[in-house]
């Protein structure tokens, strides 16, 4: 029923008129790209190569998965300002566990747990009536930055195991798995936002607040389930960068949560 009630709603925006009217101001800086694409194919010789090509997938890999997270809680009119630096946490902790000798399915897991679990703060805290999520996830940015610098004594951890090499060297077609793994969290955000009843909460409580209280949904409990979400694919995307690089800095994730925004 809420599925229902939004998607009516949203097909009274959605005309003719109004799509031609979002192509029109989009082309500018789809044409701009184009121009972009153009220059630098003529000024590099090997920009348009597979190996260059790949590399860029490899590249912002992490950073569709980090966006993936970042959408739902962007849809309920917020901005997670901790993705970076819980991004800098997981990753010491990866390696801190894999030094320590855990095996490798089980430190995974470990941090994809860790993901959620910080997610889960950080919604119980901005769940509250009158915090804004901003506010919040500034103050969990700077415990989870103080969290990293502390475990890692404020160094570069080293770890080079077989499974980081293939993740970035190996795949399907051509595309590494660590890419395909970025895709399969883009589809996955992309059903549940667009086909489940969470979806719909989702983008109620950004957007129709008040009509989402009416169904009897909980607006508290979708917001935490948000950035549960949100910090699990934070975990996802740190481990896709920790494998690229095969070590982690407890600064490196510093700035990726404005790039998950844009």
């Amino acid at each position: 029923m809420i599925m229902r009630t939004f998607k009516n709603t949203s097909k009274k925006f959605i005309t003719k008129e109004n799509l031609e009217y979002r192509l029109f101001h989009l082309s500018t800086a789809f044409y701009f790209m184009i121009i972009l694409m153009l220059l630098y194919g003529v000024l590099a010789d090997h920009y348009y190569s597979w190996n260059n090509i790949s590399n860029i997938f490899n590249q912002a890999a992490p950073l569709l998965v980090l966006a993936c997270g970042q959408t739902l809680i962007v849809l309920m009119q917020g901005t997670d300002l901790s993705v970076g630096a819980m991004v800098n946490v997981i990753g010491v902790l990866w390696f801190t566990w894999l030094n320590l000798g855990l095996p490798l399915w089980l430190s995974v897991l470990f941090c994809l747990m860790a993901g959620a679990v910080f997610g889960f703060l950080n919604g119980a805290i901005a769940a509250f009536p009158g915090l804004p999520v901003f506010i919040v996830t500034l103050g969990t940015q700077n415990i989870f930055r103080s969290a990293a610098l502390l475990i890692s004594g404020d160094k570069t951890l080293y770890n080079s195991v077989y499974s980081f090499r293939f993740m970035i060297n190996t795949g399907f077609i051509g595309i590494s798995w660590s890419v395909w793994i970025a895709l399969f969290c883009f589809l996955l955000t992309w059903v549940l936002l667009r086909k489940t009843p969470f979806g719909a909460k989702v983008t109620g409580a950004g957007g129709n607040p008040e009509t989402l209280l009416l169904s009897g949904a909980s607006i508290r409990k979708t917001k935490i389930l948000a950035f549960m979400y949100a910090g699990f694919m934070t975990a996802i995307g740190a481990v896709l960068l920790c494998c690229r690089i095969e070590s982690v800095n407890p600064k490196a994730g510093n700035g990726l949560e404005f790039n998950s925004i844009a």
